[in-house]
């Protein structure tokens, strides 16, 4: 954050002083046969900018004066901010997952996650879940039928944290 608020101040500093002096040293007027005139836009361009530099020009001291006051702002601003940008991530359920040995049977994971489900049955901060036993096989994450998940969700107006829960 600040490396890049320091970047573009830098960047600003060097667009408003190096970049003029530059240009003026180093792009001489070309002499041409005939000199082209500006457009109608152009020149009502080059006239509000002519207004708006004159202007500035005789109300420089407020104008830095703000301008600073301004960066300050800012500057104070960013401090008060937090490091985290994101909430504490939480979106209130928890999966489990059932491993059994590869080539069982998708009787015997329906068994075994049955019982499971019975466990989870009897925690009150469970509201519901649900179950996912195998993927197929054009899932981009193929898993066989020894493979289950369980998706369960948690009450949010438990007392208990999530950790507790959990266990």
């Amino acid at each position: 954050g600040v490396a890049y608020i320091v970047s573009i101040v830098s960047s600003l500093l060097v667009s408003l002083t190096v970049t003029p002096v530059l240009s003026c040293w180093l792009l001489s007027r070309p002499r041409l046969a005939h000199e082209e005139r500006d457009g109608f836009l152009l020149r009502w361009l080059k006239a509000v900018a002519d207004r708006v530099m004159r202007f500035s020009l005789r109300l420089a001291w407020p104008l830095l004066l703000v301008a600073t006051v301004a960066v300050a702002i800012a500057g104070w601003g960013i401090f008060r901010l937090e490091s985290d940008f994101l909430p504490p991530f939480n979106e209130g359920a928890v999966q489990i997952n059932v491993l059994l040995p590869p080539g069982t049977s998708l009787a015997k994971s329906n068994e075994v996650s049955a019982r499971v489900e019975q466990r989870l049955k009897q925690i009150d901060d469970i509201v519901a879940f649900v179950r996912k036993t195998g993927r197929a096989e054009l899932d981009e994450h193929a898993e066989g039928v020894n493979v289950t998940e369980i998706i369960a969700s948690i009450d949010p107006n438990t007392e208990r944290s999530r950790e507790e829960v959990i266990e």
